[in-house]
């Protein structure tokens, strides 16, 4: 089942490339387009369960840019027959189909750095775990019965529809009973938007949806990591806000004259501690990557690895201050009641100009520029923020260079950012090549 919520411009497109698949595949495919798009996403799958749910045990959730390969949707179902209490089997998918430098930057991340971070996030989150909704396998049954969605008391963007639904989904199945599992596995692949703006456009949504979970706290019935995990989602954009306000009275206090957070009398531990939640995280990804000879050779060898870390390491560093910006200023649009819409994700990008990065990038220019004017009245200070105001000063033209793609196809043939991911990748080349649609179909 094609469950359409694209622009209305691109149905005639879909249906003939969905008449096209129905010639050549040997299993019956159905496409599906309602009148009217109430509840996007999950109003399309509330509907589908309503009229065809009971006639299967489960549905795979796959978006647009999802694709899983036989072997391992076959081993989920596996694990779902031998145990009829798991409702839910959420998988962590890795970065495909990357061309500028933004996405082999991400696709390098999640395979280096995400097999420690999953295997953390499996074992404390056990049979609480989240979902993401996509590249997972539910049971039609516990989803129908449990996960209903309420409309939010108040108007939007705090109230109404919720838009970051699938963690308030993992949490009702939780609330019913069921068990929900995160489970690492091959053959697992999600797309990433090209650019860092349409990664930011992507990310002001999530800040929504995630702002209003905390109005679901006090739910009852939620188990106690559902409710942490409703917190934590909302927290790391509220993180951003109480950043930037401790670099400000930082900033202020030197300034002044007098001792702020930022001195040079700042203790060495705390020096050591904050390297060691920063930089740990990477150290472990790389240590498993070059401890095992397929993951090295897949990755380009361990010399390739570590020239790809030693790019990612600054461009992390620059990139940090820019997107913690970036969420403040979301967050002060969803305060202001600016509403954020949840249209179609760019999943190509023929690059970027200065016209249309620098009025996104302004107040990260100005931002910078305060700072660099400040640093001769806090020279320690000036010293410690080196990074947030070169980050913010360089915004646009870090932006301009990891959207290119002829940037991409410099660091590959330099042998940075490798990522091998062998059949799968050269099939999602194809069918991105081949894909017309843009909006965020779900397969069930």
């Amino acid at each position: 089942f094609i469950l359409s919520d694209s622009a209305p411009e691109a149905e005639e497109t879909e249906v003939a490339i969905w008449r096209g698949l129905t010639q050549r595949l040997q299993c019956a495919i159905y496409y599906r387009r309602r009148e009217r798009n109430i509840g996007r996403k999950p109003g399309n799958i509330a509907e589908w369960l309503r009229r065809f749910g009971g006639a299967y045990d489960y549905m795979l959730m796959l978006d647009a840019d999802s694709l899983m390969g036989g072997d391992t949707i076959i081993g989920m179902a596996q694990i779902m027959d031998r145990r009829p209490a798991v409702a839910l089997l959420q998988s962590v998918p890795q970065v495909i189909g990357a061309h500028t430098l933004f996405q082999r930057w991400m696709q390098f991340a999640s395979r280096v750095y995400g097999p420690p971070s999953t295997a953390g996030l499996v074992w404390w989150s056990g049979s609480e775990a989240t979902f993401w909704g996509h590249n997972a396998l539910i049971r039609v049954r516990a989803f129908a019965d449990s996960c209903g969605l309420p409309e939010l008391p108040g108007k939007p963007p705090f109230g109404g529809t919720i838009m970051s639904h699938d963690v308030v989904e993992a949490a009702l199945l939780r609330r019913r009973g069921w068990r929900v599992h995160m489970v690492m596995t091959e053959e697992t692949f999600e797309e990433y938007p090209p650019t860092l703006i349409d990664a930011a456009v992507r990310d002001r949504r999530w800040a929504q949806g995630n702002l209003q979970h905390l109005g679901l706290l006090h739910a009852s019935g939620f188990h106690w990591i559902n409710r942490l995990q409703l917190l934590l989602g909302a927290a790391g954009y509220i993180a951003s806000p109480l950043w930037l306000l401790l670099i400000a009275i930082s900033v202020l206090l030197a300034v002044t004259g007098q001792e702020g957070l930022i001195s040079a009398s700042t203790s060495g531990s705390v020096l050591a501690l904050t390297i060691a939640l920063l930089f740990g995280p990477k150290l472990l990804g790389v240590i498993h990557a070059v401890s095992d000879r397929q993951r090295r050779h897949d990755l380009g060898g361990a010399r390739a690895i570590l020239r790809s870390v030693a790019l990612d390491v600054p461009l992390s560093i620059l990139a940090a201050p820019t997107i913690a910006l970036t969420q403040t200023i979301d967050l002060i649009g969803i305060a202001r009641q600016r509403r954020a819409e949840w249209h179609p994700q760019n999943r190509s990008s023929q690059g970027l100009s200065m016209a249309e990065i620098l009025p996104r990038y302004r107040w990260h220019i100005a931002a910078g520029a305060v700072l660099l004017i400040l640093s001769p009245l806090m020279p320690v200070a000036a010293a410690w923020l080196v990074p947030v105001t070169a980050g913010w000063l360089l915004a646009p033209w870090i932006v301009q260079w990891t959207a290119s793609e002829q940037a991409g196809r410099w660091a590959a043939h330099r042998r940075i950012f490798v990522t091998d991911l062998g059949q799968a990748e050269r099939q999602a080349v194809v069918r991105q090549a081949g894909h017309p649609v843009d909006g965020d179909e779900a397969l069930a």
